[in-house]
């Protein structure tokens, strides 16, 4: 709604100073401190927290996630994996409530322990082995570089939150064969791009 313009030595009715009240960006120092004033504020109304600098929309009675929001996941420890071997929860992330979609990358540095050719898998399921995020491929060569295993993948997420985890296995079908992995933050990261 269009508010007109103060007029000198006017008085300030209520109805225009609360219009101007709920266009404003209200300031919470958590969501604790903003879902205690849920009921006070209309639709539309936007909301930052402070704890973790995101910006809040109030629609059809709820908080919802105003802007696209990263997400970091966890890294396991370094491994090394035999043929047939899983490395389960080698990364794990947990994605907060109010999004509807994701683009996820996860890139995890490989390397080459044995004197064998080799290649792994790796694979993003949502948490408990659930649904399928996305797999990918990586070959390497008997004492090769090292090289890097990138997955990306855009997916439907549950709006209520939900987790998700990472597992990499040996694949080459030889039995001497062994995929080093380094789980190093500066060499190994999932990332997700969360869309509300």
């Amino acid at each position: 709604m269009w508010i007109d313009d103060v007029v000198s030595h006017a008085t300030i009715r209520s109805t225009w100073g609360n219009s101007i009240r709920d266009r404003v960006v209200k300031d919470f120092a958590n969501a604790a401190d903003r879902d205690s004033h849920t009921a006070q504020v209309v639709d539309g109304t936007l909301a930052t927290t402070a704890d973790d600098q995101r910006l809040w929309r109030k629609h059809a009675g709820v908080w919802l996630p105003a802007l696209p929001y990263m997400a970091q996941g966890t890294n396991g420890a370094d491994t090394n994996l035999a043929n047939g071997q899983v490395f389960n929860n080698a990364v794990t992330m947990q994605l907060p409530a109010g999004y509807r979609w994701g683009l996820f990358t996860w890139m995890v540095l490989l390397s080459t322990p044995a004197a064998l050719d080799w290649r792994a898998e790796a694979r993003l399921y949502t948490a408990g082995g659930g649904n399928l995020i996305g797999a990918a491929q990586q070959w390497g060569h008997a004492n090769g570089a090292s090289v890097t295993l990138v997955l990306s993948s855009a997916w439907t997420v549950n709006a209520a939150g939900e987790g998700c985890v990472g597992t990499i296995q040996n694949i080459t079908g030889v039995a001497n064969s062994v995929v080093g992995v380094n789980m190093n933050n500066f060499y190994s990261r999932l990332s997700a791009l969360l869309i509300p």
